[in-house]
């Protein structure tokens, strides 16, 4: 049974404007995914592709327009709002900006201790005590704990968010763009913290990017999003190696030294896009898609199997792999 389940998952939003009638925006559309304890999912995408609001309905920041969504086998949109905070310990969440995410005002190691103190898991001295033992696992040595954020360096203030979210042994975290900010040689040793930390506790993980070489080093498996929906997902030696969506291709076509895939040039991907509150018909890629037929914009292609868990939403991947345009 996987640790998170959810299943055909939506978050719609109104927009109302006094010149236009109000419009239904699908930020989140359709989507399932599975992640079994101790493993990472990796979402990536354009800005825009719904990446951060999946995150946010995984672990019941949102709520869902519709599907349903379970944490080990219970119903997490059943629950009241008392045992939504009970459950919170569980479902931890790793921002992107680490300075926003830190009281300006406190210490490190109390901001790292708070958790403990919220879902009451020990005593103030305790707190403290296992703050510091957190900080020492994160690579922040005792002479930091007194530290206000804006005395920290970013990878410093990275490790210190990573620590108070890992503090309550939560079961599920999501890292949004948690790396994104920072140096390259700052991101090596984070990500390499995140997988160090992954294996000795043994929490699943969704992990927000756009940086394909980032995902490459972290993730299991990899979700790619358009628009809102997952357009391919598979294992992530599979997904490198033989991408089946043209969005995925032009994706690792981007990754710099990365323009062939299979020995045949890969264009990179052109124009922005659709605005998500007016989506084409059809599969929403074709206004960009170099394989685009005539049936791309008239029904919405299906996720079919091109392999062992590898799956794709496109009407052409054979086009696709093979490069035929």
């Amino acid at each position: 049974m996987a640790l998170i389940h959810a299943e055909n998952i939506s978050r719609h939003y109104g927009l109302r404007s006094f010149l236009r009638k109000a419009r239904c925006f699908a930020a989140v559309e359709r989507v399932t995914v599975r992640i079994d304890a101790g493993k990472t999912l990796a979402v990536v995408g354009e800005s825009g592709s719904g990446k951060s609001t999946l995150g946010r309905l995984l672990i019941g920041v949102d709520q869902p327009s519709g599907g349903t969504l379970r944490l080990d086998g219970r119903d997490m949109l059943s629950l009241s709002a008392s045992q939504r905070r009970t459950m919170t310990r569980d479902l931890q969440l790793v921002f992107q900006n680490a300075l926003a995410a830190l009281d300006p005002r406190q210490g490190i190691s109390r901001q790292i201790a708070e958790p403990l103190l919220i879902h009451g898991l020990c005593e103030g001295n305790e707190a403290g005590l296992r703050a510091l033992q957190m900080m020492h696992a994160v690579g922040l040595g005792r002479e930091l704990a007194d530290r206000r954020p804006g005395e920290l360096s970013g990878g410093q203030r990275q490790r210190a968010v990573i620590a108070r979210a890992l503090i309550t042994k939560p079961r599920f975290v999501v890292f949004d763009e948690s790396v994104s900010a920072l140096d390259v040689s700052v991101q090596a040793q984070i990500i390499t913290l995140i997988r160090a930390l992954r294996h000795e506790e043994g929490f699943a993980s969704l992990f927000i990017s756009h940086d394909l070489r980032v995902v490459r080093h972290v993730a299991d498996e990899v979700a790619v999003m358009y628009l809102g929906r997952i357009v391919e997902q598979g294992p992530v030696q599979d997904l490198f190696a033989t991408p089946a969506h043209p969005y995925t291709r032009a994706l690792i076509a981007a990754i710099p030294g990365r323009q062939r895939i299979d020995g045949r040039k890969i264009d990179r991907l052109g124009g922005d896009p659709p605005d998500p509150a007016n989506k084409p018909a059809g599969c929403a890629f074709h206004t960009r898609c170099p394989i685009a037929r005539p049936i791309c914009t008239q029904g919405e292609p299906p996720s079919i199997s091109v392999g062992q868990d590898h799956h794709v939403a496109c009407h052409f991947p054979d086009k696709a792999t093979s490069g035929q345009s």
